[in-house]
C-alpha cells in the first residue's frame, strides 16, 4: 500500500487551490461557462502559455488551429456529459422512489392480509374477557393448540402492526433469547398489551373503535376513488402552472428571487413516460447567475440528505416547475 501511495499529495492543498480559482473566475466572469472555467484551470495549471513559446511558430500555428477546429466538438462532448449527469441524478431519484413506493406497498399488504385474518377470526380481541372467550370458542371447535397460538399470534401482529399498541417490543414476539413462548404465555402478553391500551385511552370509550365489514369495502369503489384522485390532482396541477408562467420573467431578471422557495419538480421516466412531482426546496444558486439558463440547489423533501442541480427557470418554461 505505501508503495502505491507514494505519489499521492500528502494535502488537499491542490483542489483547494482550484476551488478556490474557481470562486474568483465566478465574480470575474460571472456569464461564463463551467467548461469555460475548466479550461482557464487547465492553462494556468498546465503552463500552456509558456509551452506554447517554446515551440517554433509554424508548430504553435498548427496547434492552435487545431485546438480552435476541436472546440466544438470538445463544447459537444461536455454537453452531452452534463446530459448524462441530470439523467443518472434523475434515475437516482426515481429508483428512490421506486424503493420507497415498494416499502410502503409491502406494509400495506401486510396490514391487508391482517386484516383479512382478523376479519375471520371474529375481529380484534380487545379485552381479557373477549381473549378467553374467543380461546374457549376455538377449543370448542376442536381446533388443535398450534392453530390456536397462530390466531394469538396473528392477534399480537393486528395490534403491533396495524393498531400501533403500546407495550414492550417482547410482548409482541413469538420467542425471546432463542426460546419461544408457550401458548399461555402468548395469551398473557396479549391480555397484558390489551390491558396496557385501555389504561393509555382510559378517557375513550369501549365502543369507540368502529371497524367496517369487508363486504361495504370493494375494489372497485377503491379504483374509482383512486382513479378521480389522480386526474382531479392533474387538473389542479395543470392550472397552478398555467396561472404561475406569468411570474417566470421576474425570476429570469432576478435569479436569487427563487432561493429559500418551496417548489414542485416535476420528472418524466424516459421509458415508461411516467411523470411524478417531487415536493423540493431550493437551497442557493448552483455557480453563477445565468438568467433563464441559472442553476440552482435543491433539497427533496423525501430525501433531505441529497443535494441536486437543475436549471429550474428552464424547467420552469417547459411547465415542469410551480411554486407551493
Amino acid at each position: 500500500m505505501s508503495k502505491l501511495s507514494t505519489h499521492v499529495p500528502k494535502t488537499n492543498t491542490v483542489s483547494e487551490r482550484d476551488m478556490g480559482s474557481v470562486d474568483a473566475l465566478i465574480h470575474m466572469k460571472p456569464a461564463a461557462s463551467t467548461l469555460a472555467m475548466e479550461a482557464i484551470i487547465m492553462w494556468l495549471n498546465n503552463k500552456t502559455s509558456q509551452w506554447l513559446d517554446t515551440l517554433p511558430e509554424i508548430d504553435k500555428k498548427e496547434i492552435i488551429d487545431m485546438a480552435r477546429k476541436n472546440a466544438g466538438n470538445l463544447k459537444s462532448q461536455y454537453e452531452e456529459r452534463m446530459k448524462k449527469v441530470k439523467k443518472d441524478k434523475l434515475d437516482a431519484l426515481r429508483n428512490k422512489q421506486q424503493k420507497k413506493e415498494q416499502r410502503e406497498l409491502k406494509v400495506h399488504n401486510q396490514k391487508v392480509n391482517l386484516t383479512n385474518e382478523i376479519a375471520l377470526l371474529g375481529g380484534v380481541w380487545t379485552t381479557a374477557e373477549v381473549i378467553e372467550n374467543n380461546i374457549e370458542n376455538l377449543k370448542i371447535e376442536n381446533k388443535i393448540p398450534n392453530e390456536i397460538q397462530s390466531a394469538v399470534n396473528t392477534q399480537l401482529k393486528f395490534h403491533k402492526q396495524v393498531l400501533n399498541s403500546k407495550g414492550d417490543n417482547v410482548l409482541f414476539q413469538q420467542s425471546s433469547r432463542g426460546k419461544k413462548f408457550s401458548l399461555a404465555e402468548q395469551v398473557d402478553h396479549l391480555k397484558q398489551i390489551v390491558l396496557l391500551n385501555q389504561t393509555e385511552n382510559s378517557n375513550v370509550s369501549n365502543n369507540a373503535l368502529r371497524y367496517k365489514e369487508l363486504a361495504n369495502i370493494t375494489s372497485s369503489v377503491e379504483v374509482a376513488k383512486a382513479s378521480f384522485a389522480t386526474k382531479a390532482k392533474e387538473a389542479r396541477l395543470k392550472r397552478l402552472v398555467a396561472q404561475q408562467h406569468d411570474l417566470l420573467p421576474n425570476y429570469e431578471k432576478n435569479p436569487k428571487l427563487l432561493v429559500n422557495k418551496k417548489i414542485k419538480h416535476k420528472c418524466k421516466d424516459p421509458q415508461s413516460l411516467e411523470i411524478e412531482w417531487f415536493d423540493a426546496e431550493v437551497t442557493s444558486i448552483y455557480g453563477r447567475e445565468a438568467g433563464r439558463k441559472t442553476e440552482y440547489n435543491i433539497t427533496y423533501t423525501d430525501y433531505p440528505d441529497d443535494i441536486w442541480h437543475f436549471p429550474l427557470l428552464m424547467d420552469w418554461q417547459k411547465g415542469d416547475v410551480m411554486l407551493q
